[in-house]
């Protein structure tokens, strides 16, 4: 992903205060040059706001410069690493020098050399390593620096940096459906969809609009609606993914209709436990956001037409030629939003009461919100997370009105620009949680606990006293759900279950823009074109792609931070293990995998390694290698570690279990 100058440049160099400070670069001797680096690169940190200004006013000069500045950043995150490991072994190596030295009698001839070479062959050679990685990160510093006087950017203060996180102040407990419109919509599709006088034993009715407009949201209110529940024996909701296939789909079919799969069914198998399942029942099926109409035909049409008469199916869609190609019986187009109904939808959402004593002036205020968000419910929604944080006051509101963030230019869809504030209006640090987020596709159930222990391990989350990292990240979280970024699945309110988040599409499109290259979530097969090598591919999120094999061009990206393979038949992951010895965070979860090779101990910078719902019971010793004097954060499930002394692999002691 594109990672957050703002936070990252500052973190970075905190980190290398803090090694300037510690007791290995003393004795290493890279003290005073480790020292200088964090200058630099806090020199550095106080130009990126002036630099950001002037790319967003489309300077090329300062877009060049922050490019530079991201690719070393990233240079001097890593040597940061790498000294770590390095101090690490050469502390580790202390102990064996010295019992070897008891067992030869000083009186010896050969003891004061053999002392001598044992240092310098043991010591000299990774001082030397160590110092020059240092020296060169901090020479392209100041590159940097000398380029920067030419553009003549501007440094802000530490004080004028310091983003005073606004908390969200009023916190919207219920999403019942507001307005009109919304209501008078939810009415007539129930009608329609409960109608038994069909011209066929399976009726597609559809539900069509652009993107942020509440398709999802109608479709949702109809189902949960109470005639809805009592006439049809039963519902079921999918969301089609991209890329699937036809026993990926009719897999979740069935899993939603009441069904249970292992996940190795054959089509034959799942046609079959299909129609059992809904045979002479009348049920509604809902299939959101379907991106091609020629579904239908190929996979679900045959295997519905067992089921009782009135059965409907029920899609959202972005066109009316989708809605054509599945055939539907009716088509229900969703518009944008009116005055009024953008009003109440946003006093709602801001969690405004009618009864405010500013309520005249917020109406008129809030429907030039409304405006300005082009009536698109989606975007009402997020400008009102930022209210929520703001007093609900008219002076509150006239400053977001009066944003610089309207006036961005070059978005592909205006109704981005509220979404784009709204990104904007984000501190530093949860910038970087919410993009983030974009690493998983629209609509994927995202584990809440997973999440923030990946943003831990990307270094995301700003330590605080009185509060573990752990307990910041999850605040982080509830922020970004209090600001309708991200949204709890609906499953999981009602269950009471593991918490999982989605990102609306629309946010999801914003996300990848700000990613500029730096995130990969696209086709598994295929290759990246080769780009600026300052926005070299460092994240990858590839889930539930049906792969068997990481693909090559994965393989060979050394700069990979991050690789995300959750529901993917992976049988193996030595290659990963053995080429990508930069990660940090890998998740492995629901994949086939029954085994980890010895070579899990080349990844001695990983800090998140999820192993949850597999075949694994036995990690391998190796693992001690990945030990830190930073939290080690290992998701696992079941899995033990094989003959692993607590003392000697300290990470074995950090494995969580979900």
């Amino acid at each position: 992903m594109a990672v957050v100058l703002g936070a990252f440049v500052p973190d970075t160099a905190a980190r290398w205060r803090g090694v300037a400070k510690g007791e290995v670069a003393r004795e290493l001797g890279v003290a005073a040059v480790a020292s200088k680096l964090a200058a630099r690169l806090e020199r550095v940190a106080a130009l990126v706001d002036d630099a950001e200004a002037r790319a967003a006013r489309r300077d090329e000069d300062a877009a060049e410069w922050l490019a530079t500045v991201r690719a070393t950043a990233y240079e001097c995150d890593g040597a940061v690493d790498r000294f770590k490991v390095a101090g690490r072994r050469y502390r580790d190596r202390e102990p064996q020098q010295q019992q070897q030295a008891r067992f030869l009698p000083l009186s010896s001839n050969k003891a004061l050399p053999w002392l001598l070479s044992s240092c310098c062959e043991n010591d000299a050679e990774p001082r030397r390593e160590v110092a020059a990685e240092i020296k060169n990160v901090s020479k392209k510093l100041k590159a940097v620096l000398k380029e920067q006087r030419r553009l003549q950017l501007k440094a802000s203060s530490a004080a004028d940096r310091t983003v005073q996180t606004r908390a969200v102040l009023r916190r919207r407990n219920h999403h019942d459906v507001v307005g009109k419109r919304i209501q008078d919509d939810t009415r007539q599709l129930v009608d329609r969809l409960t109608q038994t006088q069909g011209r066929a034993a399976c009726e597609v009715v559809a539900i069509i609009g652009p993107d942020g407009i509440g398709k999802t949201t109608l479709a949702k209110a109809v189902y949960d609606s109470a005639r809805v529940r009592c006439i049809f024996e039963i519902r079921s909701w999918v969301r089609l993914r991209r890329g699937y296939t036809e026993a990926g789909l009719l897999s979740q079919v069935v899993d939603a209709v009441g069904g249970d799969t292992a996940g190795d069914e054959s089509v034959a198998d799942l046609e079959a436990m299909l129609a059992g399942l809904v045979a002479n029942k009348r049920f509604l099926l809902v299939v959101d956001d379907v991106w091609y109409g020629g579904v239908w035909e190929d996979a679900l049409r045959s295997r519905l037409e067992r089921g009782g008469r009135g059965s409907k199916v029920l899609i959202t869609a972005r066109s009316g030629s989708i809605a054509r190609a599945m055939d539907a019986s009716n088509v229900h187009r969703v518009n944008r939003l009116g005055a009024d109904d953008g009003w109440q939808l946003l006093r709602v959402a801001a969690c405004v009461a009618d009864e405010e004593g500013d309520a005249g002036r917020l109406k008129g205020l809030g429907e030039r919100f409304v405006e300005k968000c082009g009536g698109v419910p989606l975007a009402i929604e997020v400008i009102a997370g930022v209210l929520r944080t703001r007093e609900a006051s008219a002076s509150e509101w006239e400053e977001v009105l009066g944003s610089p963030a309207w006036l961005l230019k070059g978005l592909p869809d205006n109704a981005m620009t509220p979404l784009y504030l709204c990104y904007d209006d984000l501190p530093c640090h949860l910038k970087q949680c919410l993009l983030y987020c974009s690493l998983f596709p629209p609509g994927f159930a995202v584990d809440r606990r997973a999440l923030v222990q990946q943003w831990v391990a990307e270094r995301f989350v700003q330590a605080r006293v009185g509060a573990t990292v752990e307990e910041v990240a999850e605040e982080y979280y509830h922020e970004l759900v209090g600001r309708n970024l991200l949204q709890t699945t609906e499953e999981d309110a009602h269950s009471g279950g593991t918490e999982r988040c989605t990102m609306h599409e629309m946010l999801h499109a914003l996300a990848q823009l700000l990613l500029q290259g730096e995130g990969f979530t696209g086709n598994a097969q295929r290759p990246l074109d080769d780009g600026d090598g300052s926005f070299a591919l460092r994240r990858v999120s590839l889930p539930g792609r049906n792969m068997a094999a990481v693909p090559d061009w994965v393989l060979n990206s050394d700069r990979i931070r991050t690789l995300l393979l959750p529901k993917n038949p992976l049988a193996t992951a030595g290659k990963i293990l053995e080429r990508m010895h930069h990660l940090r965070v890998l998740d492995l979860s629901e994949t086939g995998l029954e085994l980890v090779p010895e070579t899990l101990g080349n990844l001695v910078h990983l800090r998140f390694l999820n192993l949850s719902r597999t075949r694994i019971h036995a990690v391998p010793e190796s693992i001690g290698n990945l030990t830190s004097d930073e939290p080690q954060v290992l998701a696992a499930q079941r899995v033990q570690v094989t003959a692993c002394s607590a003392q000697k692999h300290r990470a074995s002691e950090r494995t969580q279990r979900p």
